[in-house]
């Protein structure tokens, strides 16, 4: 369902990696990091912090989303 890049970011943000901390460490754009994060919200259905949790909460990982929502809440990763 979602690519090695996508699975890399997932993995990485699981570490407590930021979304900037990532792009430095891949050597792409937020940008990039911007469009596979929405990439991610858009196979999933994701559209709101909530829907979000919910799903998080459904796969047993809520405590790995919210410490990916405490690293990119002012960061690039989510969408509006």
């Amino acid at each position: 369902m979602f690519t090695k890049m996508e699975k890399v970011m997932v993995h990485e943000v699981n570490k407590g990696k930021s979304c900037k901390e990532i792009a430095n460490e891949l050597h792409i754009s937020d940008t990039t990091i911007t469009k596979h994060w929405r990439n991610i919200n858009t196979k999933t259905g994701i559209k709101t912090t909530k829907q979000a949790c919910t799903y998080a909460a459904q796969l047993g990982i809520l405590q790995v989303f919210m410490l990916f929502l405490s690293f990119c809440m002012d960061d690039c990763c989510l969408v509006a």
